[in-house]
């Protein structure tokens, strides 16, 4: 949501091409919304978004960014442990399913925030 309120200084190369601030502020352009689900391996049971006890004793992580249209653009696998085909597979899913909940949650509170 940060990203999608954020504003910047507009800027407007002259015809002497200096670089001016314009003093407008303008917002930044988005074409997706990312969102990172992490997932942790433990006792064979993948856990998502672990918290603190369950990240101290957990096999494996693995972290899955899912962009708009159930498209994965970014994963990132820590801790030493491994993860099986199928369990992959699930992280994938559950990726989708609950970074498309949460695109949802983020584009509503942002127009919510738009209106007052």
């Amino acid at each position: 949501a940060a990203l999608l309120t954020t504003k910047i200084p507009e800027y407007k190369v002259t015809k002497d091409k200096e670089v001016k601030e314009t003093g407008k502020q303008i917002s930044l352009q988005t074409k997706l919304i990312p969102v990172s689900i992490t997932m942790a391996l433990l006792n064979n049971t993948l856990i998502v978004d672990p918290n603190s006890d369950e990240e101290i004793v957990m096999e494996a992580r693995f972290t899955l960014t899912s962009a708009e249209k159930n498209v994965l653009c970014a994963g990132q696998k820590g801790v030493s442990g491994g993860f099986s085909p199928e369990q992959i597979e699930l992280a994938a899913d559950t990726a989708l399913a609950n970074g498309e909940k949460i695109r949802k949650i983020i584009k509503k509170s942002v127009e919510h925030g738009k209106k007052n």
